[in-house]
């Protein structure tokens, strides 16, 4: 891509000499690898500039936090099964955090609050009064390989330990300098000896002409002689007005007269992270304080000293030459790096409504992190077709969202587990190791326990296996796990992490080894408790799916227990928690349950008692052993010489079996959990990868849903109409995502294995739907050339109709499914709707819908990248009539 960046047509927020804040409108800005290399009206870019329209738009200069422990978000509850030891041994982890993250920093690196000579199993013995020397020699070596990230993040010192002599304080700071830090900072309070004083003393504060520089923080109990010292030398001090208040440190010495302050957001488990959240802290604490010193006298307050200019100037360009620099950063000029940010006036109302009367002042007092449209940083990554994408220059929307659906998956063996999207276990009820697609759904199982929240794993009977459990086995797949979750999270955003093996093995759980209602006359097993402490922390806003892959005894007898000890209210509010999907009956609750339950989400086949040939699940694999639809389905893909080849690979893959009927028949009960934009637990009509299902009773009398067919064009190039359909069809794409994630297992180089591509349609990600009102009639443009993949891969764009089971002109053969796979340059037409490309890659289409027509249209992007195996992500986007 182009190094030659024109942002075009914005509102420019410039300072001059004088650091007065000056906003430019219709302004351009030009920046050239990375750089600002113009700032004017009508710049004429050269030919391989990518410009960006930034009509309607503020043009900020990035913001600049001088004090801000950002380690304490992602410790939030994480230290409560770790040891200090966990945590200080990640401390070169947070150099990787920065990296990855894109933004400008310095990693302050701080010893522990004690040097210890001797730390083990019979003693501890302490060095208080000196500075560890592998602490110093660690820091050397980091800052001596810095900077990191192609100079966007270097190393600093956290430093607060100034009563130790003289000589070790002397010796971190020279030796610190020496090895190339550029800045240590401290703490400044009522603590120990006065910091300025310490530092005059040892000679050790900067000197004019020094490069590195020294930023205390807070300074709120300074006497009049140590702020005099910090004004005559000009010592940056950030002020963290929040955490002072909450601390009740005193007011903020943001604005003392002489001082070289700055803003930080300091402990943002107290506070909000966010700057702007700070500078209106700041704003308004000064103001009251001036208020409160003029009460005192009896007088009111006329005119503010301090104005919403002067705290964006703390945020910027004084927060830039406070850390040494604002040279490069803190203000929109030519020369400096393009750390720049982007805000939208169209985002949030309020901000919008602001930004015409003063854009700074809007900035300050409303913007919220919607309102910033771009942030841009560093080198340039990625930019496409007039916008931002990726990381370097890094919209907001840039990585795919994942929401982890929590699940009790209720059964192990062939037959169906329990599966809920919310807070709840997921349990596998046993079966025989004869049987073995259960333990093949559970080793792919595994490799989505990032996007699947698992609360349980619960081991049962059924009618294959009715008076035994088979514990052993999930307990020797989750070992295969344990020897490839390292490789696995290394394949993934760190917010979509894979669980640890611990976290999974304490969360298998047993049920009674009897068939079916003869558990309902025991003691309530340990898998029906586990479930209804999942249920209890589940919500209608976010419920528990219980996927059942063998007999559903576990949930009979959760059910009964509610039934038996809580309210007829409660009972109702419990189940109104739950989502299951079974596989079939398996034993003799799953119709005891329906009858008992009505209220209940239930999705099943629903055909005679172990007549499985019949049921939907099938589809996954079955079509040679059931003998329907063949032709249709790719069957090579889901056979064994397949399956060795792509799935069976490392030490999860070896517990992968050889099937001997069909491959996973309990897979599709947790296929709709995939974070992928098409599933939706709370509606089996819509269809995912587990299939399609549709209510079977519209009185609303029960919640039973049931199979229902899809129309699809097969491989063979013929129409199927079938219940089997509505799983085959998606194939491909559920295979090849598989072999994907097996490969992640036996490879942690992210930058060799292949990794599904980031959906965007109309500015919006995520795997919700995108609902969008319309007017019968009405055309209606789809854009999805934001879209981009994490490999760098050339992407496919196919659009298609699925519509709705039981809508108003039914699901004969007419049409409304149109092959997965579209040519270029393709009008696509249906009775509801036509969908017409509108550019060569069909990244953009044109929707044309139905002058009559009066209902709800579901039309899906499927998104892959151009590799052997493609992977696929899914934009599904609902037209609802206004």
């Amino acid at each position: 891509m182009s190094q030659n960046i024109l942002l075009y047509n914005g509102s420019v927020i410039v300072h001059d000499e004088h650091d007065r804040v000056q906003v430019l409108d219709n302004c351009d800005v030009l920046i050239s690898n990375g750089f600002i290399e113009q700032v004017g009206k009508d710049i004429s870019p050269a030919k391989n500039t990518d410009i960006i329209d930034c009509t309607d738009k503020i043009i900020s200069p990035g913001f600049v936090d001088t004090h801000h422990h950002l380690w304490q978000t992602q410790i939030k509850g994480y230290g409560l099964d770790n040891t200090w030891l966990d945590y200080f041994s990640d401390a070169e982890v947070a150099i990787t955090a920065f990296s990855d993250s894109g933004i400008r920093g310095v990693f302050a690196y701080a010893e522990t609050f004690l040097n210890l000579a001797k730390w083990d199993s019979q003693s501890i013995i302490p060095q208080p009064t000196s500075v560890s020397d592998t602490y110093i020699q660690h820091l050397e070596l980091l800052a001596k390989k810095g900077p990191f990230a192609d100079g966007r993040v270097a190393i600093g010192v956290a430093f607060d330990n100034y009563h130790l002599p003289r000589h070790e304080v002397e010796k971190l700071f020279h030796r610190a300098f020496k090895a190339g830090v550029k800045l240590i900072t401290s703490h400044c309070g009522n603590f120990g000896p006065s910091v300025p004083q310490v530092l005059e003393r040892y000679s050790l504060l900067p000197k004019p002409d020094d490069d590195h520089t020294i930023v205390l923080s807070h300074g709120n109990y300074l006497d009049k002689t140590d702020l005099t010292m910090l004004s005559q030398r000009q010592v940056p001090l950030s002020c963290t007005p929040a955490t002072e208040a909450q601390g009740s440190m005193g007011w903020p010495l943001l604005f003392e007269p002489g001082l070289n302050t700055s803003l930080g957001a300091d402990c943002h488990f107290l506070n909000s992270s966010s700057l702007m959240q700070t500078a209106r802290n700041a704003l308004l604490l000064v103001r009251l304080q001036k208020t409160l010193e003029l009460k005192s006298e009896g007088r009111k307050l006329v005119k503010f000293d301090q104005t919403t200019y002067d705290v964006f100037n703390k945020a910027t360009i004084q927060g830039a030459r406070a850390v040494g620099m604002q040279d490069q950063i803190g203000s929109i000029q030519v020369g400096k790096r393009a750390d720049i940010l982007v805000f939208t006036r169209t985002s949030s109302l309020s901000f919008g409504t602001a930004t015409r009367e003063n854009p700074v002042a809007a900035i300050v007092g409303y913007s919220e992190p919607r309102d910033i449209e771009a942030v841009l940083f560093a080198d340039p990554r990625d930019i496409k077709d007039g916008f931002f994408h990726g990381n370097g220059y890094g919209r907001f929307i840039g990585t795919q969202s994942y929401h982890a659906n929590n699940v009790y998956a209720g059964s192990w063996g062939i037959c169906p587990v329990q599966l809920s999207p919310s807070d709840t276990s997921n349990t596998h009820l046993g079966e025989a190791i004869n049987e073995p697609d259960d333990q093949m759904s559970l080793v792919r199982l595994l490799t989505y326990a990032n996007e699947i929240d698992i609360q349980g794993i619960a081991v049962t009977t059924s009618t294959w296996m009715p008076d035994k459990i088979d514990y052993e086995s999930v307990v020797g797949v989750l070992g295969g796990y344990k020897k490839v979750v390292d490789n696995l999270n290394a394949n993934v955003p760190s917010h979509a992490s894979y669980p640890s093996h611990k976290y999974m093995l304490d969360r298998i759980h047993k049920g009674h080894p009897v068939y079916g209602r003869k558990s309902l006359n025991m003691t309530l097993s340990d898998g029906a408790k586990a479930l209804i402490k999942a249920a209890d922390a589940a919500s209608t806003d976010d419920p528990l799916t219980v996927s059942i892959w063998g007999g559903s005894a576990i949930l009979a007898e959760s059910l009964q227990h509610i039934s038996r000890t809580r309210s007829e209210a409660a009972v109702d509010s419990f189940a109104e928690k739950l989502r299951v999907y079974a596989i079939s009956d398996q034993d003799d609750t799953g119709v005891w349950i329906r009858l008992r339950y009505p209220q209940l989400m239930y999705v099943t086949s629903l055909h005679g008692f172990s007549e499985y040939t019949d049921a939907t699940w099938n589809g996954i694999s079955g079509e040679e052993y059931r003998h329907f639809d063949q032709g249709g389905p790719d069957s090579s893909i889901v056979s064994n010489d397949w399956l060795q080849k792509n799935i069976r690979l490392g030490p999860l893959g070896s517990h992968y079996l050889n099937w001997s009927f069909i491959m996973e028949g309990d897979t599709p009960a947790f296929l709709p959990l995939v974070q992928n934009g098409l599933g939706d637990v709370n509606r089996p009509d819509f269809g995912s990868w587990g299939g399609r299902y549709t209510l079977l009773d519209h009185s609303g009398q029960s919640k039973v849903y049931a199979d229902t067919t899809d129309y699809v064009v097969g491989k063979n190039g013929k129409s199927f109409a079938s219940k089997f359909a509505t799983i085959w069809r998606w194939r491909e794409d559920y295979q090849f995502d598989f072999a994907a994630r097996m490969k992640w297992s036996v490879n942690s180089n992210y930058s060799e294995n292949n990794h599904q591509p980031v959906a965007i349609v109309n500015g919006s990600c995520g795997p919700a739907p995108l609902k969008v009102k319309y007017k019968p009639g009405q055309s209606i443009v789809l854009d999805a050339s934001d879209s981009w993949d994490p490999d760098g891969d050339e992407l496919k764009y196919d659009w298609f109709h699925y519509r709705e089971p039981g809508g108003a002109y039914g699901r004969g053969l007419e049409g409304f499914d149109p092959s997965l796979k579209m040519k270029p340059i393709l009008t696509t037409q249906s009775p509801n709707v036509n969908i017409t490309n509108l550019n060569e890659d069909s990244s953009v289409v044109k929707l044309e819908t139905a002058k009559k027509l009066n209902d709800t249209l579901h039309i899906i992007l499927a998104l892959r990248d151009a590799t052997e195996q493609p992977l696929a992500t899914y934009r599904r986007v609902i037209l609802e009539t206004r």
